[in-house]
């Protein structure tokens, strides 16, 4: 493997020898204001000195737009705007995606919790990589039941390039998920043009979006915990299916994003056609 596809560690603290990136952290709310506090604290905690923070109300219900309004009340680097209509999980990320500007971006998810050099060691990342599309560090999940753990995901094999990091994914991981809330550049953001809604619902996005990053660019790990999750009964998550017809959605999608990348034919297809082999069997499986 390049040294440049090597796992990166570097310090807690990242000086910049120019002008700082600038990053917008992307705060996707909906009635989590009896939670929110921690992740909004967390970004006023962090190190890195060009963060600007832009968080979205999705019609809440309770006092999380009040809560919100609070916390910008005395942070000049703090947008809120607040939405009548409920947009969704998707739809609502989307929104914030289309209205962030500056070179990098990562959603910060109203119920988990940054550590205070997470921005700073993730551009330091990007920054020496320019031929990434997203820096990630491992991760500390936290269950409502009491339990938590470590998890990492190990980078992607670059040796097959753009075809060799898809086929990774393809062949499944349970920690694929980690990479999600990493720090992306926003130019790749803007070329994969968003998470993708199916009619059966909103599973599947997240895994449609790291599929479509992995065809436009690598993907560099920090083997730091700088991201801790607090998984909820209640989560965005919480009350997805895996029905057959999800499935088969999913899969059809997967091809199309295989289908659109910016892969030349030849790759696209042998792709799709990897993609046809490996993943029919698991339609079946319930």
């Amino acid at each position: 493997m390049d040294e440049k596809h090597k796992n990166v560690d570097v310090s807690e603290t990242s000086s910049f020898r120019f002008d700082p990136p600038r990053v917008t952290a992307l705060v996707p709310a909906y009635n989590s204001s009896a939670f929110i506090g921690r992740m909004l604290s967390s970004l006023a905690g962090q190190t890195y000195p060009n963060l600007h923070i832009l968080i979205s109300d999705d019609g809440s219900t309770d006092e999380t737009l009040a809560v919100c309004r609070g916390f910008a009340t005395t942070r000049e680097n703090v947008t809120v705007v607040a939405h009548t209509d409920n947009l969704g999980w998707i739809g609502n990320s989307n929104y914030l995606l289309s209205a962030a500007s500056g070179d990098f971006v990562f959603f910060a998810f109203d119920d988990d919790e940054l550590d205070p050099a997470y921005v700073s060691v993730l551009v330091q990342a990007l920054v020496s990589h320019p031929d990434a599309v997203v820096a990630y560090s491992d991760m500390l999940l936290k269950s409502y039941t009491g339990w938590s753990e470590v998890f990492s995901f190990e980078l992607l094999d670059e040796n097959g390039g753009a075809v060799g990091r898809a086929r990774r994914l393809l062949k499944g991981t349970a920690t694929l998920w980690i990479t999600f809330r990493g720090l992306y550049r926003k130019s790749a953001c803007d070329e994969l043009g968003g998470l993708k809604r199916h009619f059966l619902g909103e599973q599947g996005a997240d895994w449609l979006w790291l599929l479509g990053m992995s065809l436009r660019g690598t993907f560099i790990r920090v083997p730091q915990v700088l991201y801790t999750k607090n998984k909820r009964a209640s989560g965005v998550g919480s009350g997805w299916s895996r029905t057959f017809g999800v499935r088969l959605v999913v899969f059809l999608l997967t091809l199309r994003e295989i289908m659109v990348s910016p892969l030349s034919l030849p790759e696209r297809l042998r792709l799709a056609t990897y993609t046809i082999a490996s993943k029919s069997a698991s339609l079946l499986v319930c």
